[in-house]
């Protein structure tokens, strides 16, 4: 049996990895020159504890059961992850009673030790907190993850157990033939028994290709990155309370030492507008000063968006197609997504295995090796792998401190990176306050030897950001 996953965001690699385990012929379709080019790579990092879903709805399931995953995940597949807990703030001591609501709920949805912290608390966790806030519900269970590197990991482990993973490759259209699904792509034709709908803030155009109506909402979240350093002032994921279409704006430490202010919630006609504006900024800024002590905003280094696909109802759509049997929408998939990717894809598993009798593989891996990072090795360490290789003590980022064979491991991995972009998300050249100056060019030209690309081949990012032109004659 052939099977075709539509995009290769979080959502779309989870889902691969974890039918690889079966005897099917699997397919990864991304329409971008590589994965975790959507969403997945501009979002607020978070691992929800999950007591803010309604109960009984696939979000509330699905973000318990996702968070305890990764804490497995992390472990097996080297996914950055940290269990630092989130606080829930009020300013105005009358909402005390809608903390104890979101506490009420998180537990009915099986969140365990959430707690109400008073000021005098507080001020002893989490001393860079505005003078105006009274109170906070506590979740241990909360943290921070790195969306790039769980998005590579799941494709790597995926690929090991034979996904095959095809990037530039953009559905154009499904015609039905005999049963089966012819995709037409603007990489050529595949004849597939079933297809999954994996298509981010796409997932209701693609919907459509299968006689479906699905509507997608996109809303857009600008975020500021502040330099590294800012991270030792706060020590959990800080919320305001929650809004009726966001979990309003935040304060994230990450996992690689800065800090993120964001995001907006902003109703958006075209789904792929990634700009960011002055309005949305400010927006953040008046936040934030809401939750903390004056933000260091002259630290940012960075200000960026993502779109989010939300549907009118609020909760995720994952369902079988009503006019294209054997097909599966996973659609709608904004906040907490990124938590339940992997408890997503248990349940589309599920429900492919009600219909389907699927055979388990004999043998499956269930690792992935890390990337290897220099600078965070001990100094003998270092001076080994520098003996054993050279290029890993050629420094090509001064920022990130990141070597040339770092660099060259990101290109050769499974599904690696064939963008500038993308070298940047798997081992952080460019996401150091020089943002790029100092290293771009020398990413760029590692890309060109590793891919044998031309000049006007290399790309920043998704398709059609090249880096360079050839002048005319």
């Amino acid at each position: 049996m052939t099977l075709a996953i539509i995009g290769a965001g979080i959502i779309g690699t989870a889902i691969a990895r974890e039918l690889s385990r079966y005897e099917l012929d699997i397919l990864l379709l991304e329409k971008e020159p590589e994965a975790c080019m959507g969403t997945s790579k501009a979002n607020s990092a978070i691992l929800h504890g999950g007591f803010d879903a309604i109960p009984g709805t696939l979000k509330a399931r699905l973000n318990v059961r996702g968070n305890a995953l990764y804490h497995q995940f992390a472990k097996e597949l080297s996914i950055p992850l940290e269990n630092i807990g989130s606080l829930v703030l009020t300013r105005d001591c009358d909402d005390q009673d809608r903390l104890v609501e979101l506490k009420e709920r998180g537990e009915i949805n099986g969140v365990k030790g959430l707690e109400i912290w008073d000021r005098q608390t507080l001020e002893q966790r989490e001393p860079e907190l505005s003078e105006s806030v009274c109170s906070a519900l506590y979740s241990p269970s909360a943290g921070i993850i790195c969306p790039f590197q769980a998005t590579f990991a799941f494709l790597e482990n995926a690929m090991e157990n034979g996904v095959t993973f095809l990037p530039d490759t953009k559905l154009l259209a499904v015609h039905k033939r005999d049963g089966k699904y012819l995709l037409n792509t603007d990489n050529g034709e595949f004849l597939v028994d079933s297809l999954i709908n994996a298509a981010g803030v796409d997932a209701g155009h693609v919907a459509s290709m299968l006689g479906d109506e699905i509507e997608i909402i996109p809303r857009k979240g600008q975020y500021r990155v502040l330099d590294k350093g800012e991270r030792e002032k706060y020590h959990h994921v800080l919320f305001g309370l929650p809004e009726e279409h966001s979990k309003g704006v935040l304060v994230v430490p990450t996992v690689h030492g800065n800090v993120l202010l964001g995001p907006t919630s902003e109703v958006m006609e075209d789904r792929h507008d990634l700009s960011t504006d002055v309005e949305g900024i400010d927006f953040v800024d008046s936040a934030v000063r809401k939750l903390i002590k004056e933000p260091s905003i002259a630290r940012t280094i960075r200000l960026f968006s993502g779109v989010r696909a939300s549907t009118p109802g609020g909760d995720f759509r994952i369902e079988e197609s009503e006019n294209s049997p054997g097909c599966i929408h996973v659609a709608g998939i904004d906040s907490p997504g990124l938590t339940a990717a992997p408890a997503i894809a248990e349940y589309v598993a599920e429900i492919l295995l009600k219909k389907i009798l699927l055979r388990e593989k004999e043998h499956v891996v269930t690792t992935r090796r890390g990337t290897t990072t220099v600078h965070n090795m001990r100094a003998e360490e270092r001076h080994l792998r520098i003996q054993q290789d050279k290029e890993a003590g050629e420094i090509l980022c001064r920022c990130e401190m990141v070597t040339l064979a770092e660099v060259k491991e990101a290109i050769r991995r499974p599904g690696g990176a064939r963008t500038v972009g993308g070298v940047k998300r798997r081992v952080r050249p460019g996401s150091g306050r020089c943002q790029g100056g100092f290293c771009e060019s020398r990413i760029l030209k590692v890309l060109q030897e590793e891919l044998a690309l031309q000049d006007e081949e290399v790309q920043k990012e998704g398709r059609g950001s090249w880096m360079m032109r050839r002048r005319d004659d």
